[in-house]
């Protein structure tokens, strides 16, 4: 696969996650790591001090100038077709309720949330609270994953949770 496009704002552990996804999963597209925007897509310093991506203890560790965020977008997924992103969805759901240590370090959910496709509705499913939202409909197509900050440099960690996303070891 290709070197990390962007290493000032994307850890190769991240771009990591994201080629172990490309490589596993037919046809899998990046929808995005880094971008400028609030929220785990962009960097802890640049976020403000009151946004969601940094408030929890775990989310003022690990790099500030790094992104934690991976969106897998599913091309089929735009003309209706959502088996595929439901399982994938519905895996690293399933993953996170049962408390896989995959899925937490410790009490330290490697996640926060998973936004994708729920049988058809656009909803998050938040590791803290554990429990669902409802979300915009563009992730009917994709998938995206907030990465608690403490690890978008762990290897070890980030390993475990593609481990989850893709199957392995199950």
């Amino acid at each position: 696969m290709a070197n990390n496009p962007d290493p000032g704002h994307i850890t190769d552990e991240m771009w990591k996650l994201w080629e172990t996804c490309a490589a596993a999963i037919d046809d899998v597209q990046l929808g995005g790591i880094y971008a400028d925007k609030p929220g785990y897509h962009n960097t802890r310093a640049a976020n403000d001090s009151g946004d969601y991506s940094v408030e929890k203890p775990a989310d003022k560790k690990g790099p500030d100038d790094k992104a934690a965020a991976l969106d897998l977008t599913f091309p089929e997924a735009h003309s209706g077709n959502y088996e595929r992103i439901q399982k994938y969805t519905k895996r690293v759901v399933d993953a996170a309720e049962a408390r896989d240590e995959r899925m937490y370090k410790g009490d330290t959910p490697v996640i926060r949330e998973i936004i994708g496709n729920f049988n058809g509705d656009a909803k998050a499913y938040d590791l803290y609270a554990r429990e669902t939202d409802s979300r915009d409909d563009s992730h009917l197509w994709h998938i995206h994953l907030s990465v608690t900050r403490q690890f978008v440099d762990d290897g070890d960690v980030l390993a475990g949770l593609a481990d989850v996303i893709t199957g392995e070891g199950d």
